[in-house]
């Protein structure tokens, strides 16, 4: 038997060009395709959560400014309620009535004499 005689360098180039040859010239791995439509469906998918996303940080931001805008106007209430309390107390506070003034004679036989 004739043996030939590679140095280590030659054998390990002809072993990586023998791997690369036959990566190129097998066909794709199994289920290659369906794997790419998972990840193109991953895409649309992740590309609408976005476009959610956007939406709803929008629209929280409208309503913080529209929490900010509500807790001012409702400190202007609370001081203008707190300066007309006393005002407000003495609308609700009960009414002394004062006694009717007593009828005269004159003026009753004003009326009595209106009455005839």
């Amino acid at each position: 038997m004739t043996q030939t005689n590679f140095s280590r360098t030659t054998q390990i180039a002809i072993l990586c060009a023998a791997f690369a040859g036959m990566g190129l010239s097998m066909p794709g791995c199994p289920g290659t395709q369906a794997l790419q439509q998972q990840v193109e469906t991953l895409k649309t998918s992740e590309a609408e959560l976005k476009g959610r996303l956007d939406a709803m940080e929008t629209s929280n931001k409208s309503l913080k400014d529209e929490f900010t805008q509500a807790k001012t106007l409702l400190a202007q209430v609370s001081t203008t309620v707190l300066e007309h309390g006393e005002t407000l107390k003495n609308l609700t506070a009960p009414k002394v009535s004062h006694p009717a003034p007593k009828a005269t004679k004159s003026s009753k036989s004003a009326k009595s004499g209106k009455r005839r």
